[in-house]
């Protein structure tokens, strides 16, 4: 299919006729083949502002591409009313829809960010619990070394195998044996390991 149109003017004169098409156009479509009863009443009953002109891909010359095309002299372009305020609701909805959408992608977001930031909470908290464990231990060591500093050699009388206790010969000459044994040690370098030894092996 070939050729070329004039659409409102007659084509290759050199000044407009005397008659002028002042009406208007819309949606002009030249099919290449006649179409039915059926389709044209399926057009009509679908209405100016329908698209349903689309589906048919006998189409030869489209409305679309006509809108493309050069124009010569006072050319308007124009939506029907009818047109304009379903195309205007067309995008309301459509634009609703689209707000619904994004509002239930944002509300899910919204609710795994949640999940994690409890879950971040969590760890978080667990983690304070663990240092703040250590630093009471590590407190407690502290308190432990500063009773080990204020030590005194009399001190080993405040153990249960003497104090509030009669002192008499037998636990004199237990106290003196024990200290007699530490003659084997000598040498020795005394820690904290090297008292516990004697606390674990030698209390009584």
């Amino acid at each position: 299919m070939g050729g070329e149109i004039a659409i409102s003017n007659f084509a290759y004169i050199s000044k407009p006729p005397s008659y002028k098409f002042e009406g208007h156009l819309f949606k002009l479509n030249l099919f290449s083949e006649v179409l039915s009863p059926a389709d044209i009443s399926a057009m009509n009953e679908a209405g100016l502002c329908s698209s349903i002109e689309m589906k048919y891909g006998s189409r030869q010359l489209t409305w679309e591409r006509i809108l493309t095309e050069k124009r010569y002299g006072n050319v308007t372009e124009f939506i029907p009313d009818e047109c304009y305020n379903r195309t205007i609701g067309y995008f309301k909805e459509k634009l609703q829809e689209t707000t619904k959408i994004t509002l239930q992608e944002t509300r899910i977001l919204l609710n795994d960010s949640r999940t994690e930031l409890v879950h971040i909470k969590t760890e978080l908290t667990e983690a304070l619990d663990d240092v703040k464990e250590q630093l009471n231990q590590k407190l407690s060591q502290l308190a432990q070394a500063r009773k080990i500093e204020d030590v005194s050699r009399w001190d080993v009388l405040l153990t249960p195998s003497y104090l509030n206790k009669l002192f008499t010969r037998q636990l004199y000459d237990r106290l003196v044996g024990n200290w007699d044994m530490m003659e084997k040690f000598i040498g020795v370098n005394v820690t904290v390991g090297f008292v516990e030894h004697f606390r674990d092996h030698h209390e009584e």
